[in-house]
């Protein structure tokens, strides 16, 4: 793949956390020989055919400590793409053999950033106390590639728990490279509570971007004490658009008190706030009944934005409840063409229970002047006769 590719591979490799997606049952189950899994992650890497890759890698993880050798091979093949999906396949056997060290080692120093920054993690994962590993990630962490620099600080707190890596991770949040800052984020919220203290430091920067990455990567922390709802429900008023939203997903975090503030903020003054709230709560808890009663409420917001934001929510999540019918069948007579479509696509997730609809679909089916409307309409109305909505399997 082309040179300006190189971060992509890298990011994909820690967005999934080292983790390996789901892929076709009867694909990765099938029998293969060791050669055969081989030859199929070699050629999947080169050609960097994703799903393929990953189907490859499963095979040899289910081969397990067997299938060492001949991956290890693949470390010093000529292709960065096959040394790095090597690395990975090692990180995900598990397996601490002795020789496998220096080999990640020697791999730690490779031209490609990818695989440098999958050597250092996987160093840090199978040889976490032994001082070459610590060696190499102090050099990794003054490495030019601003995401091999955040896995060597993420190894650094693996390994040592050295408070020096939440600084670095804290600093890489504002790192102009995306990539590099959504690692650290992740990283950071991997460290959990020892990290805490550093990211409330920069709430306090009333610098709205290193706010705002603070908040998002508390976002992600399994729970958040009750306390800190101090810090961000100021935060969570304010009326800069990049502050608002990112608090609200904290608020999430901080349990049922964090909740019921959110559910407060869905009766918030201000029209941007409730929609923000309204989404943060309908993603998380989509089935809920709190979520359902708020979601008819704001079908009857006077505000347009809430209505839109409302119908697109139900339509997404696939929430079904009988009480939106009524709501929704008033929105297919909207003067507005947002409105009516949004409509339509809400009463698809009410399956049987739109039927009642179906007279006004069917008048929007032949009259309605917004193409795209007007099919939506005799999509549904088609759905419904055939008893086939998409919320039904």
């Amino acid at each position: 793949m082309p040179s300006s590719a190189i971060p992509a591979r890298l990011f994909t490799a820690t967005v999934c956390g080292l983790l390996l997606q789901s892929t076709s049952a009867c694909e990765v189950n099938s029998p293969i020989s060791l050669p055969q899994a081989i030859s199929k992650l070699r050629h999947a890497a080169t050609v960097y055919d994703e799903p393929a890759m990953k189907a490859a890698v499963e095979r040899l993880v289910r081969l397990g400590p067997a299938a060492l050798p001949q991956v290890r091979q693949l470390i010093r093949h000529e292709n960065a793409n096959v040394r790095w999906k090597a690395i990975q396949t090692l990180g995900f056997i598990g397996l601490a053999a002795p020789p496998l060290c220096g080999e990640l080692l020697a791999a730690s120093r490779d031209p490609d950033a990818d695989v440098r920054g999958a050597a250092i993690d996987v160093l840090a994962q199978l040889f976490p106390n032994r001082a070459p590993t610590h060696q190499a990630t102090a050099r990794l962490l003054t490495d030019p590639h601003p995401l091999v620099r955040v896995r060597a600080a993420a190894a650094q707190w693996t390994t040592r728990r050295d408070r020096r890596a939440i600084a670095a991770l804290a600093q890489a949040l504002q790192n102009p490279d995306w990539m590099a800052a959504e690692e650290a984020s992740r990283r950071l919220a991997d460290v959990g509570v020892s990290a805490t203290p550093t990211l409330l430091q920069l709430l306090q920067s009333h610098v709205p971007r290193t706010q705002r990455s603070a908040l998002l990567t508390l976002a992600r922390f399994a729970e958040l004490p009750s306390a800190m709802l101090a810090t961000i429900l100021p935060l969570a008023d304010s009326e800069d658009p990049m502050l608002y939203p990112a608090a609200m997903q904290t608020l999430l975090a901080c349990g049922t008190a964090g909740q019921l503030e959110l559910v407060a903020r869905c009766r918030h003054a201000a029209v941007p706030h409730r929609v923000a709230a309204l989404r943060v709560l309908a993603t998380a808890f989509p089935s809920t009944p709190t979520v359902r009663r708020l979601l008819l409420k704001t079908l009857d917001d006077t505000a347009a934005p809430c209505q839109l934001a409302a119908m697109a929510l139900i339509a997404r999540h696939r929430i079904s409840a009988a009480e939106f019918l009524q709501p929704l069948v008033r929105f297919l007579h909207h003067p507005t063409p947002d409105h009516r479509g949004a409509a339509i696509a809400a009463l698809a997730a009410l399956a049987a229970a739109a039927r009642p609809a179906r007279p006004r679909l069917l008048q929007l089916a032949a009259s309605e002047p917004v193409d795209y409307i007007r099919r939506a309409a005799q999509q549904l109305v088609d759905d419904l006769d055939s008893n086939t909505t998409g919320n039904e399997d």
